[in-house]
């Protein structure tokens, strides 16, 4: 017997194990980025939408719009070579993508909160195929080594290109990928996460202790007059609302206590509450993780989201 080396297992075997030879990605058509710490313990949980639904609302799941276009800035492998030309790899493929969107002027604004964030960031590609990093049984996005939020660019005099927001993600581990990737396809479109929207909130007319009408809104710029261009919010329910007095006391039962449970949705974005007891202070949605529908967050920055109540009995 010859004596050799064992290496039968330390070599894969390269047979697919499916009916389809080649791989199922095509364009890249949107990333969705998490926080650090972000993961699902099982690619079932991954494949279920209410995961990442769930994550959105608990702001560690932040997924971006639609992308215009993608530009690979990556680096491809260096090799050495040596006077009697032999060859060595001496470094891997660096992956670096100037992901770009077409944004609405408030999302572009946003978006400046990403520069230089610590991020894991999982793509899809337009089969639906959710690409990702499987870190033993979790399932984690990939790890970044940098993010730079760029500039908007103006749009061309020709007309051929639009303005558009950049963002730059340095990929840190091309491992991640090659050697411990892999993707699910869900039966729900990855392209239809919604990301959350900030709303606002602000007393209409004149409140009592009996009746108080909130408007809830959102908006992304300015009409002909220069005044806040307010899109409505409707189909909010009670116990979306929260109140408090003016010293910080929970007043959220006196919304409702006239007619118990009783408040009308204009279906304007206005909501007019049948109360009993109010006094001064702030109304106020509950925080997005607990809201009974849609994806609204108002609880950016102080007191952005809040409607002050000026009682007069």
């Amino acid at each position: 017997m010859t004596v050799a080396k064992v290496i039968s297992t330390g070599i894969s075997n390269l047979g697919y194990g499916g009916t389809k030879s080649k791989n199922p990605f095509v364009d890249m058509v949107g990333v969705i980025a998490t926080t650090k710490s972000f993961s699902f313990s099982t690619v079932a949980a991954a494949a279920t939408e209410s995961g990442w639904t769930d994550g959105i609302k608990a702001k560690t799941v932040f997924p971006f719009p639609q992308l215009w276009d993608v530009e690979d800035q990556g680096v491809v492998e260096v090799y050495a070579e040596s006077a009697n030309a032999k060859r060595k790899k001496t470094r891997k493929r660096v992956r670096r993508y100037k992901f770009m969107f077409d944004n609405a002027m408030d999302v572009h604004r946003a978006m400046q909160s990403f520069d230089n964030t610590d991020l894991r960031w999982f793509i899809f590609d337009g089969n639906n195929n959710i690409k990702f990093y499987k870190d033993g049984d979790y399932v984690k996005g990939f790890s970044c080594s940098m993010v730079s939020v760029e500039a908007m660019t103006d749009a061309s005099q020709s007309g051929d290109a639009p303005a558009l927001s950049s963002i730059v993600v340095d990929f840190d581990n091309s491992n991640e990928w090659d050697t411990y990737g892999d993707y699910i396809t869900p039966s729900w479109a990855a392209k239809d996460l919604e990301p959350l929207t900030n709303v606002y909130l602000e007393q209409v007319g004149v409140a009592t202790a009996t009746d108080a009408t909130i408007r809830v809104y959102s908006y992304t710029g300015y009409n002909a007059a220069g005044a806040i261009d307010k899109i409505g919010i409707a189909g909010l329910v009670i116990a979306d609302f929260t109140a408090t007095t003016e010293a910080g006391v929970d007043q959220t039962a006196a919304l409702s206590a006239g007619t118990p449970g009783t408040m009308t949705d204009n279906g304007d974005g206005t909501y007019t509450f049948d109360a009993a007891g109010l006094v001064k202070g702030t109304v106020n949605l509950v925080a997005a993780s607990s809201l009974s529908g849609g994806y609204f967050d108002s609880h950016f920055g102080t007191a952005d989201g809040e409607a002050t109540l000026t009682i007069t009995t």
